[in-house]
């Protein structure tokens, strides 16, 4: 017959007969198979450390010339602070804190000033009971405005200013009202 017949059998075909032999490989054969697995995993598994190792050295020399760079730049900045140089930029910001913070006392003064403007301070009272009542009776006595009442007047109480007084050494008590209603205003 010829070879493309039923009854022929191709190379690298198993036949029923050939289905129940089984392969023997010999212990030395299985050492051998484990021996080149062995070295084969120890070979990647060595070659996957070398390349996370050099990425770790490569970083730690980054952080070390990093840390360097730092330490550097914090000694030079020691030694203009020693030798009391500045750089300009630091200047220039601290030149223009310094307008800053003078604006904003200018600017506070000027909300104190006003927040003021319908207060009255009066100099030489000697307040011995209800300080609102003894105002009402300086204006009405002294300054001859009849039509001031105790409720036109806020609040009225003794200051005591730290500025001694240039005949004594005594302080001048001071009054200080507000006015609620009508602002008192003295001219």
């Amino acid at each position: 017959m010829s070879s493309g017949t039923r009854g022929s059998t191709r190379s690298g075909s198993t036949s029923k007969a050939d289905e129940g032999v089984s392969m023997m490989i010999s212990a030395t054969g299985i050492e051998l198979i484990v021996q080149r697995a062995v070295k084969s995993a120890m070979k990647e598994v060595q070659q996957l450390l070398n390349e996370k190792m050099e990425q770790f050295q490569n970083r730690l020399t980054a952080s070390e010339l990093q840390a360097e760079e730092f330490e550097n730049r914090l000694a030079t900045l020691e030694r203009q602070s020693s030798t009391g140089q500045t750089s300009p930029n630091l200047t220039t910001k601290l030149n223009a804190i310094r307008v800053e913070t003078r604006e904003s006392l200018l600017t506070s003064n000027d909300n104190e000033q006003y927040s003021r403007r319908n207060n009255i301070r009066i100099n030489g009272i000697q307040i011995q009971r209800n300080a609102r009542s003894e105002v009402v009776n300086f204006i009405k006595s002294v300054l001859h405005l009849s039509g001031i009442e105790e409720d036109d007047i806020e609040a009225a109480h003794s200051v005591t200013t730290s500025q001694l007084s240039a005949n004594s050494n005594q302080q001048a008590p001071t009054s200080t009202m507000s006015a609620s209603r009508r602002p008192v205003v003295l001219v």
